[in-house]
């Protein structure tokens, strides 16, 4: 016996090998885990069973076609309020289901064919009422053997499209119906049906692309039903819920595969619930990945799943992982930082002001600084903060230095912020060499770095490559390019790719950026 008994104990994970660990694949051993459903087959001693905070139900333990030639696998299991249950052999279902009763201890026997020492009762499964069985139509297999509640059901990456569904609550004691209805290619939604009637069509090469699944009366006040869809190159989606549609549409892809749980009312949700629907579906094209929804290339910024990808204007994926990033000056003026974050955008880099020159030793302090600093502080969206540079040497790259840390320090501005040195031609810097600029950064970067902070530069492509050395470019992580794809060599992290953005809260254009995290 393993595990125990009448100590209000759980298994929640079990593994089974032979002496002989050549033999080991002889046995295989699954585990249906309390609102997961049945775990796959394990064996060669690995464990099967959810050993976090689950319990197991149900076993199944079977022999390898070699094995079952000479043997017959015996076990039986003990479940919490039920005891004892008899004796079965070779992949049978024994436990309990619907009730929530652990599994507490478990026999396994190894005997030959011609040994009947052990005798198989009928007393190795407990069926609580009111549980759920479901069976798809799939092409080319037509209607497959039902499924329990977290079994799959279907064909998984198969290329064989669902084509109708039936699903029933067995022995129902309390009042109210499953009801669920399919949508179909060229139909569209069909029409709701209950209790074990087809949903979908047979016969008619429709795929099934969607489902929505409901609890009426007595029924909908006590559990909560949950299913999520396999759907054809997208795999599988996460949970839908109580109605909730599962699955696609309008990107011509049938599901494959289909599980569903009933659960108490108010029951965690067996896994994400996130994106149970889409209507998107990523394809390569030419070796360029696109993302479609209803048929059309998406452009632009796209979240899915809780990460955030970029589409150039032509439709190709540049980047997943990514933040939609702006930057910003007196030129947007006074600017409404929550609608700038309700329309989508994750950051900005802010200008703090703009350098010397040749005719003065002073620095120009932007005059919407102090609204843009403490707007996306106050959103968590500061990205970084910017100075317009327009140092010729290093005594004017040191009174900008020195400029910047004066306003840092007034501001409070924690040392986590990126300073970026904004370098780009102008009236000042049009002869500027690049052992020039090599000092000027190193002079620059240098006070600033004293005192804790991060510096980066910032240029265009064109001067990124004439005119910065290679100890600029190093510090570069910041580049623009207008273009769709950005042909900058070096290393950076936030690719300028408009100065024509439009965006809620701010009147007029504004740059934008994407920022690889």
């Amino acid at each position: 016996t393993s595990w125990t008994i009448g100590q209000s104990t759980t298994i929640r994970g079990f593994k089974i090998n032979l002496s002989n660990p050549v033999l080991n694949d002889w046995i295989e051993y699954r585990s249906y885990v309390h609102n997961k459903g049945w775990q796959d087959y394990v064996k060669g001693g690995n464990v099967s069973g959810n050993t976090n905070d689950s319990i197991i139900e149900m076993i199944q333990i079977k022999l390898s076609s070699e094995a079952s030639n000479f043997y017959d696998i015996y076990y039986r299991v003990h479940v919490q309020k039920l005891g004892w249950l008899d004796w079965t052999k070779n992949d049978t279902i024994t436990g309990s289901l619907g009730y929530g009763y652990r599994i507490e201890a478990i026999e396994v026997k190894l005997l030959k064919k011609d040994d009947n020492s052990t005798e198989v009762g009928t007393n190795i499964f407990n069926e609580k009422e009111n549980y759920l069985t479901y069976s798809t139509h799939m092409q080319s297999y037509g209607w497959l053997d039902s499924s329990i509640t977290g079994e799959i059901n279907g064909k998984p990456q198969s290329g064989k499209r669902m084509e109708a569904i039936k699903i029933n609550i067995n022995n129902k004691t309390v009042e109210g119906d499953i009801k669920y209805s399919a949508h179909v290619q060229s139909y569209g939604w069909l029409d709701f049906v209950n209790d074990g009637n087809i949903a979908g069509t047979v016969g008619q090469s429709k795929r099934m692309e969607a489902i929505k699944i409901e609890l009426t009366g007595q029924l909908s006040e006590i559990y909560d039903i949950y299913y999520k869809a396999y759907v054809d190159g997208m795999g599988w989606l996460d949970w839908a819920k109580n109605g909730e549609i599962a699955g696609s549409m309008t990107i011509q892809k049938p599901m494959e595969a289909i599980q569903i749980v009933l659960v108490d009312k108010g029951s965690e949700a067996p896994g994400s619930t996130e994106q149970s629907y889409t209507e998107s579906i990523f394809r390569i094209i030419d070796g360029k990945t696109y993302l479609f929804e209803r048929g059309e290339k998406v452009t632009g910024f796209k979240e899915i799943k809780g990460e955030k990808y970029f589409f150039n204007d032509e439709g190709v994926l540049i980047r997943g992982n990514v933040a939609k990033v702006i930057d910003v000056s007196s030129h947007q003026r006074l600017i409404d930082w929550s609608s700038v974050k309700n329309d989508g955008v994750d950051g900005a880099i802010i200008r703090i002001g703009y350098g010397t020159s040749y005719t003065t030793d002073e620095c120009y302090f932007d005059p919407y600084f102090e609204n843009n600093y403490y707007g996306t502080l106050a959103l968590n969206m500061l990205s970084g903060i910017y100075l317009y540079s327009y140092a010729i040497d290093t005594i004017s790259a040191t009174i900008e230095a020195n400029f910047v840390l004066d306003k840092l320090k007034k501001y409070n501005v924690d040392k986590n912020i990126t300073i970026y040195y904004d370098l780009e031609e102008n009236d000042w810097t049009t002869t500027i060499t690049p052992l020039q600029y090599h000092n000027i950064v190193e002079t620059f970067s240098n006070i600033i770095e004293q005192k804790g902070y991060k510096v980066n530069v910032y240029s265009y492509l064109y001067w990124a490559n004439n005119r910065l050395d290679a100890y600029a470019r190093s510090k570069l992580t910041w580049i623009a390019h207008y273009n769709n794809i950005c042909l900058y060599e070096g290393n950076y992290n936030t690719w300028q790719y408009t100065a024509n953005g439009h965006v809620n809260g701010i009147n007029g254009v504004v740059d934008l950026n994407v920022m690889f995290k």
